[in-house]
């Protein structure tokens, strides 16, 4: 363990090169702009505080550019020492510029719940620091400046460093937050949209086609998808924030679901476009945001073990048990065929096997890439995952329009356009003769390119 003496030597020593960097761009006749961490006690950095370093960082540059503060290329050192992270580079500006700019900086810094934390200090060409006059506040005390208190010795440096490192995990929490829910959410719309963009597909809404849907298109599939936007985010915050058990955490989802719906039926003028992945997708992104926050990685059993605690029961509760004044398509299918029709909601309570079992691994071996400019590769990949679906499930939907032959005839006909005896544009022939929409397997689509997605988004350590 170090002694005293030696980290104040230590500490001195980092910071007269610091004062030596400085020197440098004052020979160059540049005026400069330096990013700090106000640290008391020692060791004065951690991986956290160098985590809130890097984010504050980022910020700043961006926040410079934002006011056409620019900064001299390739000018810019960023070490660390034993007197914490140290940012310098040079500024593009005049000395008569640099109180403008140490305005700006300030208000940088009352951006974050942390300000007094950070130092962005601005100096002029001399090397000389640019004030604006306005003292710092201190840490603790509402009302009494920075150097008052130091002086005055109201706070222990222990003390001052317990509050600031709480402050800045609490910053980086709420970030974490922030991340995760702004990623899953942009993954949850992308897979709607991949899904709905298929073209051709049997009986669904695509881009050149309606399919058995009078009342859609694709352009009203867009109007929904925008409207639920938002609340891909509530569902994903909602799971971040969760802190309880997770088998009463499913009233929360619903409630946020039942909201979406409403502003499903608002966009697209009352017809229901995504009742059925507004559940799914919900369920999914509240699992996956609640399983990420808690872990800090993409993993897919302690995953799948969330979304069936979550999930339990739910095919008794809302199937067999319900009491709805208006059943629903599914319940009306469920009390005719039993758990055949059990659909969405068996899959949920299992934990999407048909994702994680089937259409992931698939998307896998076919190195999916929603980014490859081969439309055609694209197109064909996700034709085959809706195909492999359709053979796998028994699709609510058409149980609920049809009978049970049909189903199991569509069941049929994808296995043998996968066995290549049948075409593709067979089984489309046939939706469209017997006026079918397969939304079950589309919806599964969906979910499945999400999980597919997030696994590659997170597959390591955020």
């Amino acid at each position: 363990m170090l002694k005293i003496n030696e980290v104040l030597y230590r500490i001195l020593y980092a910071k007269e090169k610091r004062s030596a960097q400085r020197e440098q761009f004052k020979k160059q006749g540049l005026p400069m702009l330096s990013l700090t961490l106000n640290i008391p006690g020692y060791p004065k950095s951690t991986d956290f505080t160098n985590r809130f370093f890097d984010i504050v960082l980022q910020d700043l540059i961006i926040f410079l550019l934002a006011h056409k503060v620019s900064l001299v290329e390739n000018s810019a050192i960023d070490v660390l020492d034993e007197a914490g992270r140290f940012f310098i580079a040079g500024l593009q500006a005049t000395d008569k510029q640099l109180p403008d700019i140490k305005i700006l900086t300030e208000s940088f810094e009352n951006q974050f719940p942390v300000a007094r934390v950070l130092d962005v200090d601005v100096f002029s060409s001399h090397a000389e620091p640019v004030s604006s006059g306005i003292e710092k506040k201190c840490f603790l005390c509402e009302n009494k400046s920075a150097i008052s208190c130091m002086r005055d010795k109201t706070h222990t440096s222990e003390e001052l460093r317990l509050f600031i490192f709480e402050k800045i995990k609490d910053f980086l929490s709420e970030k974490q937050n922030c991340d995760i829910v702004s990623k899953l959410s942009e993954i949850a719309i992308k897979s709607i949209l991949l899904e709905v963009s298929v073209s051709p597909k049997p009986g669904l809404v695509d881009f050149f086609s309606s399919g058995s849907h009078q009342d859609m298109n694709y352009y009203t599939f867009l109007h929904s998808v925008a409207a639920l936007a938002s609340f891909m985010k509530d569902f994903a915050l909602a799971g971040c924030v969760f802190e309880g058990n997770l088998k009463v955490a499913l009233p929360n989802i619903r409630a946020i679901g039942l909201k979406a719906e409403r502003a499903m039926y608002k966009a697209t003028d009352g017809v229901n476009t995504h009742k059925g992945i507004i559940f799914l997708m919900g369920i999914s992104l509240f699992t996956s945001a609640y399983t990420l926050k808690k872990m800090g990685t993409f993993h897919e059993l302690n995953l799948v073990e969330n979304m069936q605690r979550i999930c339990a029961n739910l095919v008794e509760n809302e199937l067999i048990q319900s009491v709805a004044n208006e059943p629903t398509h599914g319940q009306i299918a469920f009390e005719k065929y039993g758990m055949k029709a059990a659909g969405a909601r068996l899959q949920a309570e299992q934990g999407f096997p048909i994702a994680f079992q089937a259409i992931v691994p698939l998307l896998k071996q076919h190195r999916f890439s929603d980014l490859s400019p081969d439309k055609t590769k694209t197109d064909n990949v996700l034709k085959l995952a809706l195909v492999h679906i359709m053979q796998t499930i028994d699709d609510t939907n058409i149980l609920y329009r049809k009978e049970e032959a049909t189903a199991n005839q569509l069941k049929t006909l994808a296995l043998e356009v996968l066995r290549e005896s049948k075409s593709y544009q067979e089984l489309c022939q046939f939706c469209a003769t017997e006026n079918i929409s397969p939304g079950g397997a589309a919806d599964l689509l969906s979910i499945s390119l999400f999980f597919y997605f997030v696994e590659k988004e997170f597959q390591y350590t955020i």
